[in-house]
């Protein structure tokens, strides 16, 4: 897809008065290395008039290549809208990276092909259906030493891209390269997070089921209880708490580890009382919004 093909389109979410811009950047790689990364910006105003004028701008630096420079920033700004610039040329990065290069030199994978003994085996199915408990058996995963790789739960937690190659290397030695989500990403999900629990306020849920859409993406893709930890013992008053983790697919009321982290297991430095205390604050902000 070339970047003629590439529109910014407005958005608003429930709820919220402004709008947003939403593109895909004609020159920010996407998670598989590729031009046309999806981007989601507060534009910060209500007035539909100003929003459709900024997106108009923005479409106009995504047509025209010679903007597809951080070094055309200057030219820009005499032309377009501070705004529109800012969103456009905030985070352009002029180096690329092939994640799947560097993935390739830090573990050199073995030949792939049948005359080399390999077989490819692609896992298929509906969140829940097996897949995970059935690459354990493949892989040898020991279930009665409790090893848990790849996680399973009642929550999803391969929620990513997995390739396993099994390998002749000595019993028990695995090595593993992990490629982590960008920050922008990670910052839309939280956005994403925030304006959900700010709806659920909104519309006159109780400080649990607010809490639980600010740690747990509504599609579980990113958990930022995993941060923060997470309030296990709702405020006092509110009933349904159970039932409300079972709603939300938590892997909080099912996954070993995760309850461990607040029965009184060693955590360091982490103070659960001072966590709860402060997602306690974040659902008042929230509610105030």
């Amino acid at each position: 897809m070339s970047a003629r093909d590439y529109s910014a389109r407005l958005q608003r979410l429930p709820g919220h008065a402004e709008y947003s811009v939403v593109f895909q950047h004609p020159v920010r790689l996407d998670e598989f290395g590729k031009p046309g990364r999806r981007v989601r910006c507060a534009l910060g105003v209500a007035d539909e008039a100003v929003a459709e004028r900024l997106r108009a701008q923005i479409d106009t630096l995504i047509s025209e290549t010679r903007y597809h420079d951080s070094t055309a920033r200057p030219d820009a700004e005499v032309r377009f809208d501070a705004r529109a610039v800012g969103i456009f040329f905030g985070s352009m990065k002029s180096e690329r990276h092939d994640f799947r290069k560097i993935r390739d030199t830090a573990l050199p994978l073995p030949p792939r092909g049948e005359a080399d003994g390999y077989r490819h085996v692609l896992l298929l199915g509906a969140t829940g259906a097996g897949k995970t408990t059935l690459v354990r058996q493949i892989i040898g995963i020991d279930t009665s030493k409790r090893e848990r790789f790849p996680s399973t739960s009642t929550a999803k937690t391969t929620i990513h891209d997995t390739e396993i190659i099994i390998d002749t290397a000595p019993e028990g030695l695995w090595r593993a390269v992990v490629t982590f989500e960008s920050k922008d990403i990670v910052y839309e999900h939280l956005r994403e997070c925030a304006s959900w629990a700010v709806l659920e306020a909104y519309n006159g849920a109780d400080d649990t089921t607010i809490l639980l859409r600010l740690l747990d993406h509504v599609e579980q893709r990113f958990r930022f209880s995993y941060v923060l930890g997470r309030r296990m013992q709702p405020p006092a008053g509110l009933p349904g708490f159970a039932e409300l983790l079972d709603e939300f697919g938590s892997d909080a009321s099912a996954d070993d580890d995760t309850r461990d982290l607040t029965e009184g297991a060693d955590n360091g430095a982490v103070d659960m009382a001072v966590t709860n205390s402060l997602l306690d604050r974040v659902v008042a902000d929230l509610r105030t919004l």
